[in-house]
């Protein structure tokens, strides 16, 4: 793909600002929780100094910044960051109901961080980095708000064939999609999951002592009926679109056979998709 062919990075922000914004409720019930033990290893990985600032970008629904709260203590400070704006009221209440006083939100792109150098001890980016324009650039200005020394500790999903979270329901869903223009095209959460893409990025931000680690852990789903509703039926515009396009037995077809492929996977009632991500430490 050329560099014409390409979307703008205004395009991919733009477009994950709203998309983001508009999934909020539907990624903390289908996702959140599964991310969260994710979290669990990322802070054993790396975990924040006690009384330390903390930096989460991309924060999302906020499960590290509250995770790294917690783990800081009174005098600590976590700052979390998302493009989408409509993320501060749900990082509020969990704060709120954890009792938290000393996480804060701020709307901004990971690629521009409207924060002083060297101002944290630790950045954090779990799962948000795949869906930057730039990761590279990212990264660079994570390692610029990071104080010498500083830490860092990334997360993103792996290749389609490791992350069954997503390629076991996409291998259906694919092909009904149209094909997107090269230039609308944008990015996935299987984006960086290329074999060590992601330590290359990290390197050439700047990082030194850069060091990964696999984890597969079950992504759940509380029934196949809730899958099936959050990523179809609530599932991205296009996959909506292509769904609302079939017939009825078309659709039952669809459904079968996406349950006969989840089926192996189910037990007690839940669906446990076994998902690798590829988890990076590195200093400033």
């Amino acid at each position: 793909m050329t560099a014409t062919e390409q979307p703008s990075a205004e395009y991919v922000r733009e477009s994950m600002r709203k998309s983001w914004g508009a999934r909020t409720q539907a990624y903390i019930d289908e996702a959140s929780s599964n991310t969260a033990a994710h979290t669990l290893v990322l802070l054993q990985l790396l975990p924040p100094p006690a009384g330390g600032r903390v930096l989460d970008v991309a924060t999302g629904p906020g499960v590290v910044a509250i995770a790294a709260a917690q783990a800081l203590g009174p005098d600590g400070q976590v700052v979390a960051t998302d493009l989408a704006p409509e993320w501060e009221a749900e990082i509020a209440r969990r704060a709120r109901e954890a009792g938290l006083n000393n996480v804060s939100f701020r709307a901004m792109g990971a690629e521009a961080l409207d924060l002083p150098d060297a101002s944290f001890d630790v950045a954090y980016c779990q799962f948000g980095l795949m869906f930057v324009p730039d990761p590279v650039q990212a990264l660079r200005e994570i390692r610029r708000v990071l104080k010498p020394g500083g830490e860092l500790g990334v997360v993103v999903w792996s290749a389609p064939d490791r992350v069954l979270c997503f390629s076991l329901v996409n291998r259906h869903l694919g092909p009904l999609v149209p094909p997107e223009a090269p230039e609308l095209r944008l990015p996935t959460p299987l984006s960086l999951g290329e074999p060590g893409l992601i330590e290359r990025q990290v390197s050439e931000a700047g990082f030194r002592d850069v060091r990964s680690e696999r984890h597969t852990l079950d992504f759940v789903s509380k029934s196949i009926e809730e899958l099936w509703t959050l990523r179809v039926e609530q599932g991205p515009p296009a996959v909506r679109a292509a769904i609302q396009g079939l017939s009825g037995a078309e659709r039952d077809q669809l459904r079968e056979r996406i349950l006969a492929d989840l089926a192996p996977y189910t037990r007690d009632g839940a669906v446990r998709l076994p998902s690798e991500a590829i988890y990076v430490t590195a200093k400033k």
